[in-house]
C-alpha cells in the first residue's frame, strides 16, 4: 500500500496531477486551435468557392431569371453553380440560392430550404449598395441548426451587376466533427495517463525501494547491529549514499571491536599497578616488607604510570569534542621542536640517551596550534626515547609548499604486523604499551591538514610528517 506521505506517494501525486494539468492544456489548445484551423480553412473555401462562381456566370444574361418564368436560363444558372460547387471536396454540406437585384430568392434545384424566415434572415444581410464588390461572411441561426455562409456579388462582362449568390452550409456537420476528434483525443489521453500513471507507481517504487532498504539497515544500525551492510545494484547518487553507510557500518563496527578491546586492555593496565599498589600498601600496613622506602617508590612509579594513563585518555577524549577546539595562529616550527626537545631532555639523559636535530638556518613558519601540536610531537618523541639503542635524531627540510620533519631512533624498528597498526587507537604492541599517543598525534597532524606515516629506516623506526606551509 502506498502511504500519503511516503516518497512513493510524493512522486505519483506529482505526476497525477502534471498528467491532469497537461490533458487540460492540450484540451483547450487542442480545441482553440482546431476551431481556428477550421475557420480559416472554411474562409479559404469560401473565397475559392466565390471566385469559381464570379468566373462561371459572367458570360450569363444581364440579370438572374425570373423566379418562375425562363426555365432554361434557371437550368443554366443553377447547372453552372453545380458544376463549381461540385469541383470542391469538403466536410461542408454547401447548399446556395441565387437573389436578384430586386432581392428575391431564387429557389435551387433540389433545395430543402424553403422556410421564407430563413430566406429573410439571409436577405436582410445583403449590402444595400448594388456596386458593393465585396464578399460578405454571414451567420444565420434557426431553432435546430446554425449556418455560416457568404454574399456573393455577381457582375457579367459589362460590369453589370446580375445579383447574389449566397453559399452557406451547416455548421453541425463541423461541430461533429470536432466532437469526434475530441472524443478520440480524450481516449487517447485516458489510455496515455493509464500508461503513465502504471509507470509512475513502478518508478516511485524503484526510486523509494532503496530508501526503505536504507531505513531499515538504520534501523539495526540504532539496534548496534553493525555487521549487517546494504547491497542494492544502482548506478546513481543512492549508490555513493550506499557506499558511505557500508563504510559508516564498518567504522562503527570496528570503533565497537576496539572499544571492547579498549575496556580490556585498560582494564588490565590499571589492574596490574593497582594490584601492585595494594600490595605495597597491605605490606607497609602490616610491617612485612622489608624496605619501606622501596615500596613507597614501586607506589609512586605505579601511581605515575595510571596518572599519565588518565590523563592521555582524557586528552584523546578532549579532541574529539568541541572542547578539544584548535586556535591556530602563525607559528615558528623550530620553536616548538626546540620547546619539545627541552621537554624530554632530562628523561633522555635519565636513560643515557640523546636528541639531535638539524635545523634549517632559515625560519620556517606554519599555522598552528602551539599547545596541541607540541603535544603531538612530543608523543613521538617520548616513543622513539622509548625504543632507541643510544639516540633520537630529528631532522627538518622543505619541499616546495610543504615543510617534511623526520624523527627517528636507533632501535628495533616496527615488526613488520605492528606497522598498520601503529597509529590505532588502543591498540597494544609487543611491549605492553596502548596505542594512545599516537593515535593523538595522528589526530593532531590530521587537523594541521598535514600527514604522517611510520616505517623502517636502516638503523631502527622512522616518523615522517608532512605539513603545509
Amino acid at each position: 500500500m502506498i502511504k500519503k506521505y511516503s516518497i512513493q506517494g510524493r512522486i505519483l501525486k506529482a505526476n497525477i496531477l502534471n498528467i491532469i494539468l497537461l490533458v487540460f492544456l492540450i484540451g483547450i489548445l487542442f480545441n482553440v486551435s482546431i476551431g481556428l484551423y477550421i475557420q480559416n480553412q472554411t474562409i479559404t473555401q469560401f473565397n475559392e468557392i466565390a471566385v469559381g462562381i464570379q468566373k462561371a456566370l459572367r458570360t450569363h444574361p444581364n440579370k438572374f431569371p425570373e423566379r418562375i418564368r425562363d426555365t432554361d436560363k434557371e437550368w443554366g444558372v443553377f447547372g453552372a453553380l453545380d458544376r463549381v460547387l461540385n469541383n470542391y471536396t469538403s466536410i461542408l454540406n454547401l447548399h446556395y440560392m441565387l437573389v436578384n437585384n430586386d432581392k428575391a430568392s431564387l429557389p435551387s434545384l433540389g433545395s430543402d430550404l424553403e422556410s421564407i424566415l430563413f430566406n429573410k434572415q439571409i436577405i436582410d444581410q445583403i449590402p444595400d449598395n448594388q456596386f458593393n464588390h465585396e464578399k460578405n461572411l454571414i451567420g444565420i441561426k434557426t431553432s435546430e441548426m446554425n449556418y455560416m455562409g457568404m454574399i456573393i456579388p455577381v457582375f457579367n462582362t459589362e460590369k453589370l451587376q446580375l445579383g447574389w449568390v449566397i453559399v452557406y452550409s451547416d455548421a453541425s456537420e463541423v461541430n461533429r466533427l470536432r466532437i469526434m476528434i475530441n472524443i478520440i483525443l480524450i481516449l487517447i489521453l485516458i489510455f496515455a495517463m493509464i500508461l503513465t500513471i502504471v509507470y509512475s507507481i513502478y518508478t516511485s517504487k524503484k526510486i523509494s525501494e532503496p530508501f526503505t532498504i536504507i531505513n531499515h539497515h538504520l534501523s539495526e544500525l540504532s539496534q548496534r547491529n553493525f555487521h549487517k551492510t546494504i547491497h542494492i545494484e544502482t548506478h546513481d547518487e543512492i549508490s555513493e549514499l550506499i557506499n558511505n553507510i557500508n563504510t559508516l557500518s564498518q567504522k562503527l563496527r570496528k570503533y565497537e571491536e576496539d572499544q571492547a578491546t579498549f575496556l580490556q586492555n585498560i582494564s588490565h593496565e590499571l589492574r596490574t599497578p593497582l594490584m601492585s599498589i595494594q600490595s605495597y600498601a597491605e605490606g607497609i600496613k602490616y610491617h612485612v616488607v622489608d624496605s619501606t622506602e622501596n615500596a613507597s617508590e614501586i607506589i609512586i612509579h605505579e601511581t605515575k604510570r595510571i596518572t599519565d594513563l588518565v590523563e592521555q585518555l582524557t586528552y584523546l577524549s578532549r579532541i574529539d569534542t568541541v572542547e578539544g577546539e584548535y586556535h591556530f595562529e602563525e607559528t615558528s616550527l623550530d620553536d616548538i621542536l626546540w620547546s619539545c626537545i627541552d621537554c624530554l631532555k632530562g628523561i633522555a639523559l635519565k636513560n643515557d640517551k640523546k636528541i639531535t636535530y638539524d635545523t634549517l638556518s632559515d625560519t620556517v613558519t606554519i599555522n598552528a596550534d602551539p599547545e596541541k601540536l607540541s603535544r603531538a610531537i612530543i608523543n613521538v618523541l617520548s616513543n622513539c626515547i622509548r625504543h632507541a639503542n643510544t639516540a633520537v635524531h630529528i631532522q627538518m627540510a622543505t619541499s616546495q609548499d610543504k615543510v617534511i620533519l623526520t624523527i627517528s631512533d636507533d632501535g628495533e624498528g616496527f615488526a613488520a604486523h605492528e606497522i598498520e597498526n601503529i597509529f590505532t587507537r588502543f591498540y597494544k604492541g609487543k611491549n605492553g604499551h596502548l596505542g594512545i599517543g599516537l593515535a593523538i598525534t595522528q589526530e593532531v597532524i590530521h587537523a594541521h591538514h598535514g600527514q604522517i606515516k611510520a616505517e623502517n629506516g636502516p638503523a631502527g623506526a622512522v616518523f615522517t610528517i608532512y605539513f603545509p606551509i
